[in-house]
């Protein structure tokens, strides 16, 4: 199994981590591979591990009472998932799987409560990942009220395009940006919260406009700030 963008623990600090603290959660935990497609862990299961993502890009998924699954989230590297538990004692609310190939850092939820209490820069930063969450979630509510189809669509591919947790998923970074993933047009439509064929619509559209080139998994950006003006956002000089 090939693990692409994988850092050094040394190379987390980047992401608010410090040091010595990574040192002290790799101490506690242990590493885990995972190739693409497969389950970390599932919806309802007890939090018994909070994960650190060290390569990779993770989705996470809920499943509804009819079975039907959306895509909740993708976490990269830096990311902590898994983390809920660990906080209120409750059943994991998503399942996570790898988007692609993976690696993650297990810790056991009671080792990892340990280290909330003697680190408290790692709570400061676990604070910082849920209210950063928070927002995403209020905006998306505001965007599921407010915006069209494709305007959703946009930002989600721009999000592959440029997010830097998400470079795993880039297959070329040079202009034009390509990405390579496992993520179909139900999981796109799932991600923004708007019906697949919604999401077909907007992609046809997007198409016609010279603004992307498609083919099965694949995604080759010609004009990102023809997809901006689409997402409501001023083009970059």
């Amino acid at each position: 199994m090939r693990v692409r963008y994988c850092l050094p623990m040394s190379e987390l600090t980047t992401y608010r981590i410090p040091g010595h603290v990574l040192a002290d959660l790799h101490e506690a935990g242990s590493v885990k591979q995972l190739g693409a497609g497969v389950t970390l862990y599932h919806q309802g299961q007890e939090p018994h591990t909070v994960y650190l993502v060290l390569a990779g890009v993770m989705k996470l998924v809920v499943v509804s009472r009819s079975g039907s699954q959306s895509v909740a989230a993708l976490r990269g590297v830096g990311n902590i998932i898994g983390q809920h538990g660990a906080l209120d004692d409750r059943p994991r609310p998503a399942g996570a799987e790898a988007l692609v190939d993976s690696e993650v850092l297990g810790i056991a939820t009671p080792l990892f409560q340990g280290l909330l209490r003697t680190h408290p820069v790692l709570s400061a930063v676990l604070l910082r990942g849920l209210s950063r969450q928070m927002r995403e979630a209020i905006r998306h509510i505001v965007e599921l009220s407010d915006e069209h189809a494709s305007c959703m669509i946009a930002r989600r591919l721009l999000q592959l395009a440029v997010d830097p947790l998400l470079a795993p998923l880039r297959f070329d970074e040079r202009d034009p940006i390509v990405v390579q993933s496992p993520m179909s047009q139900r999981d796109l439509a799932a991600w923004a919260g708007i019906s697949e064929r919604s999401a077909g619509t907007a992609l046809q559209q997007f198409r016609n406009e010279g603004l992307i080139a498609t083919s099965r998994l694949r995604v080759e950006f010609l004009d990102l700030d023809g997809l901006r003006a689409h997402a409501g956002l001023a083009a970059r000089a």
